[in-house]
């Protein structure tokens, strides 16, 4: 982390604020993986207030990185106070798929979380509300298809059964899963289409208080076993 000489006058201005900060809504659902989650714009919309009434913004400036034949995407955020005090540090995710889409989503993500962690605040849960008869559940329920569509495939097809199990895995299962799919008797565009579900899965079950060496060590697998089948079945 870089600061500047003093801070007293930025770290009484953060207290403040975040005595005002409430947590980021819950309230984008992902219907591919039934889960809710706190997008950028929440947590923009919790802290920039608070963040503003006492002379405190935050910048933030994305960079592409990595080694390694890797690939990531580094945000470097920037806390600053109406005095010219300021703090920064930089935080740096795996890009899962090099394309645009791959580094929007992991721009994204590093945004988000780095913000969360910058000012100190973390989502709201809705899941606990949701199992007393919540919001959620009646979310779900008006996506019958969703809940329904493992049952619709046809009973003979692998292929299919395996979509819909990565879309229930857990985050610490995703490496062994990885393995799964890489000795599986499918075709070349199917594995490398359930990889990319992995990837995706990775992302959205990786909670506040995973370390992002964990989250890099995943993708980094499945982007290694992206290229072997690439190299195989070339």
């Amino acid at each position: 982390m870089q600061r500047s000489e003093q801070i007293n006058e930025l770290a009484t201005a953060l207290a403040k604020a975040q005595g005002e900060m409430e947590g980021a809504a819950k309230e984008r659902e992902n219907p591919h993986f039934r889960s809710r989650y706190a997008d950028l714009g929440a947590v923009y919309d919790a802290v920039r207030e608070p963040l503003a009434k006492h002379g405190l913004s935050v910048t933030q400036w994305m960079r592409s990185t990595g080694g390694d034949g890797g690939h990531a995407v580094e945000v470097e955020t920037c806390l600053m106070h109406a005095s010219g005090q300021w703090m920064s540090d930089a935080f740096a995710v795996p890009v899962s798929k090099v394309d645009a889409q791959g580094y929007g989503s992991a721009c994204t993500y590093a945004r988000r979380y780095a913000l969360m962690a910058a000012v100190g605040i973390a989502p709201v849960d809705d899941d606990a509300n949701a199992a007393v008869g919540g919001s959620l559940p009646t979310k779900q329920q008006s996506r019958p298809a969703v809940k329904a569509s493992p049952k619709a495939d046809p009973p003979g097809d692998p292929f299919a059964f395996a979509k819909a199990a990565i879309a229930g895995v857990a985050f610490s299962k995703i490496p062994a899963w990885v393995d799964r799919c890489v000795v599986a008797e499918f075709d070349a565009g199917q594995k490398d289409a359930l990889l990319e579900l992995l990837a995706t899965r990775a992302m959205q079950t990786a909670g506040d208080d995973t370390p992002p060496e964990a989250i890099e060590s995943i993708i980094k697998k499945i982007t290694a076993a992206r290229k072997e089948m690439t190299h195989t079945f070339a």
